[in-house]
């Protein structure tokens, strides 16, 4: 089974005899990068270089509980965490009657509402929450959901809502004012609200716990139609009264189940329909007063369990596997009134959705723990994490090296330089200071041979094929690495005066995507000899004729071919022929040039890749129409065509506009009185793709009279027409500020007074 986490909370009833609990939030919710805590960052990294004797340090927004460390598959050394848990708690909220919570790798925490069918959010360290969901009334609108939805926020702050008493998983977008209905979950009544709990795996499977049928059903995917997994104990007797039902997952992917009505939490592994009882006393409840009845259950990966008992007015950690329990949170110690929902966030802190006292508390945990390690010996090291919510990580691997490994390097040998045709040749390759990270790759003539190791043979040769071995290996103690190519040894076939092919390409050089075509020409061969061509060493399907043709080669791949129903061994390979494909240059659109009216400017065009010629056109106002940064000045705004030729041949052409811009100018002083002319103050010039950040005419008692942001320089409509409030403005002298923020990002403040003259 796929990795599970408890997506939504339960929600709380109206009455103390009719709350209807919360579960938790989730571990690991939904994979494909929805929700975060599926897995978790883990960053390993060097402190100096990859010495022996420098530090590796891990990094993780996640608290850490305990660190083992590994060289070369083996455990040396395993770090646990400082731990201290706050068990009085901090209120963290204001009034709200919390019927589910969730929280985001933000820390921000999301409370269900459940007197006002509203999702609030909470930001770190504000009790003030503000609604993000609902807030409507109860129904099933699309601004509504129904008594104390269960609540998911994903990493892009989407907020998932299980409205059981709708039916339905809803998505609520961040600042949407409704949200969308993702499944219905068809429950058999829907007014039963505390029939069901809501689990979503990694794989994005939904499980929902109904209890007002005794049942958990799954949704492969999220999607179609459900399929029972397996029955709960029937109750003697049902109505809303009985107490809900949760739905956990354990980190080897058992679901367990935790029936309030039976004060039982059971394991359900993949298949099992019966369960295995962990905890409690799988003894009907109902219609006692249901002090022994658990609520609510927070499950860790390492399957501690915490749950929640709402008479008893406290928290119980139950050990992994089951057993007694040990009291975590209480109405003495932690000022719980009636705990009906529980979650933890990324770093281990507890929240409690205490219903009793209308609020929710956090129960802060402290923790230190050394992520650094120090290696004594060469070796690959990785790290195996687990957080405080009982996830394991493991690291990415370091090699760490000794501080005199020197530079590798390697040389071939062959059993012969010299053969016929068909006899097989085997190659050996020798290594210095090779380190742990060293790869090889054989070549024959710039085609990848051999399976990575240190000898390669083959049979089948052509005459003046070079053979060599390239060395990928790290670069002493730093984290990049160097390649060393071995010796190169050209072969001398002899064909015995047998067939021989050899081939040619046309053109030799193409830009981009365009036909090359191959020919064969064989000597001494049969009258129908059969052509096998290759890519790269791979065969090509149906190509078996004298002529190659393809569009679709790279720049470095090698073609050859070999023939078949010659008079030797059946066979002949031809020479190698690299794919030239030259490159164009590209010159991206869209590019802009400013210049103040009768100035020059040289200019300096993007051009991507190489280029070995250039043209202008027109030439009017450059200095020279044959380089790549010509000086301009044209007498006006002009649209130069500028190629890009590379030193293959391949060109590109682009377009770059040569703005000439009258400088930016404010009127000393402007005539308001309806004439057509000057009646408006604003900002003449400025270059193109300029805009007016903010502007600003002022009386002389320092009020704002006119102000425009984010315009257009040169656009009258956003200037000032010497009315305030619709009146004529008195004549006399008005301060402005105006700052202007020109294409290149850069802002320029102007200031000073006009004069408004009638």
């Amino acid at each position: 089974m796929p990795d599970r986490q408890q997506l939504f909370c339960v929600y709380g009833g109206m009455t103390f005899s009719k709350a209807l609990f919360c579960c938790l939030t989730c571990i690991f919710p939904p994979a494909a990068g929805l929700f975060a805590q599926c897995s978790f960052p883990l960053i390993l990294r060097t402190t100096k270089d990859y010495c022996v004797g420098s530090s590796l340090l891990l990094s993780s927004d996640h608290a850490l509980q305990k660190i083992v460390w590994y060289r070369d598959g083996v455990a040396v050394d395993s770090i646990f965490a400082a731990e201290s848990l706050d068990k009085t708690g901090a209120v963290v909220t204001d009034n709200i009657y919390p019927s589910a919570i969730c929280l985001d790798n933000a820390d921000n925490l999301y409370v269900s509402d459940y007197p006002n069918s509203a999702v609030k959010k909470y930001v770190p360290g504000s009790t003030t929450g503000t609604i993000v969901a609902g807030g409507h009334g109860k129904g099933n609108g699309p601004d509504q959901f129904n008594t104390g939805a269960s609540i998911r926020v994903d990493d892009q702050g989407n907020l998932y809502i299980f409205d059981p008493s709708g039916g339905r998983i809803i998505k609520w977008l961040p600042g949407a004012p409704t949200g969308v209905t993702l499944l219905k979950t068809n429950v058999e009544n829907a007014n039963f609200e505390g029939a069901h709990a809501l689990l979503i795996d990694c794989a994005g499977n939904i499980f929902l716990g109904d209890n007002y049928r005794r049942l958990v059903q799954e949704w492969k995917g999220g999607t179609g139609a459900p399929e029972t997994l397996f029955h709960l104990q029937p109750l003697a007797y049902i109505d809303n009264e009985a107490f809900a039902i949760n739905i956990e997952e354990d980190g080897a992917g058992n679901l367990l189940v935790l029936d309030g009505s039976f004060n039982a939490l059971s394991r359900y592994p993949p298949g099992d329909t019966t369960g295995l009882l962990i905890a409690g006393t799988n003894k009907d409840l109902y219609g006692t007063d249901g002090k022994l009845a658990p609520y609510d259950f927070w499950l860790n990966r390492d399957d501690t369990a915490y749950i929640c008992y709402l008479s008893a007015h406290n928290v119980v950690q139950l050990a992994p596997g089951g057993g007694s329990g040990t009291v975590l949170f209480s109405g003495s110690s932690g000022g719980l009134g009636l705990p009906a929902c529980i979650a933890r966030d990324i770093k281990g802190n507890f929240f409690v959705g205490d219903q009793g006292n209308s609020n929710v508390r956090e129960y802060k945990l402290t923790s230190f723990i050394d992520t650094s390690f120090t290696p004594v010996a060469p070796g690959r090291y990785y790290a195996v994490v687990k957080d405080m919510l009982g996830n394991t990580r493991t690291s990415d691997t370091i090699f760490v090296n000794t501080p005199n490994a020197g530079l590798p390097s390697i040389g071939i040998t062959a059993t012969a330089t010299s053969a016929p045709v068909c006899v097989p040749i085997a190659f050996t390759a020798t290594v210095a200071n090779e380190g742990a990270t060293a790869s090889y790759q054989w070549e024959v003539s710039g085609v990848k041979v051999g399976d990575g190791s240190l000898q390669y043979s083959n049979n089948l040769f052509a005459n003046g094929d070079k053979v060599y071995c390239i060395l990928t290996e790290q670069n002493g103690c730093l984290a990049d690495t160097v390649s060393d190519t071995s010796n190169v040894i050209t072969l001398a076939i002899d064909p015995q005066g047998t067939a021989s092919v050899a081939i040619a390409a046309d053109p030799p050089i193409v830009c981009g995507k365009h036909p090359i075509v191959f020919t064969a020409t064989v000597t001494n061969g049969s009258n129908q000899p059969v052509f096998q061509w290759l890519v790269n060493g791979a065969p090509l399907a149906g190509d078996d004729g004298a002529i190659f043709s393809s569009d679709g080669l790279k720049g470095g791949d090698i073609v050859y071919c070999r023939i078949t129903n010659d008079d030797i061994c059946g066979l002949a390979k031809s020479n190698s022929v690299p794919v030239i494909v030259g490159t164009a240059p590209v010159i991206p659109p869209g590019q802009l040039f400013t210049i103040p009216y009768g100035k020059t400017l040289q200019l300096d065009p993007v051009i991507n890749g190489e280029a070995a010629t250039w043209l202008w056109t027109p030439s009017l106002g450059l200095s020279d129409p044959k380089v790549a940064d010509p000086i301009a000045s044209p007498l006006s705004t002009t649209k130069y065509l500028l190629k890009a030729i590379s030193p293959q041949g391949c060109s590109d052409s682009g377009t770059i506009v040569v703005d000439v811009f009258t400088p930016a100018s404010l009127p000393t002083a402007f005539t308001p009185n309806g004439d057509g002319r000057n009646d408006i103050f604003y900002m003449l010039g400025a270059p193109t793709g300029s805009r007016i950040v903010d502007f600003a005419v002022y009386d002389r008692w320092g009020q704002a009279v006119f102000r425009v942001h984010d315009a257009m320089p040169g656009d009258p409509t956003a200037g000032w027409n010497g009315y305030i409030h619709g009146q004529a403005a008195p004549i006399g002298t008005y301060p402005y500020q105006l700052i202007l923020e020109t294409p290149d990002r850069q802002r320029h403040n102007y200031s000073g007074t006009v004069v408004l003259i009638r």
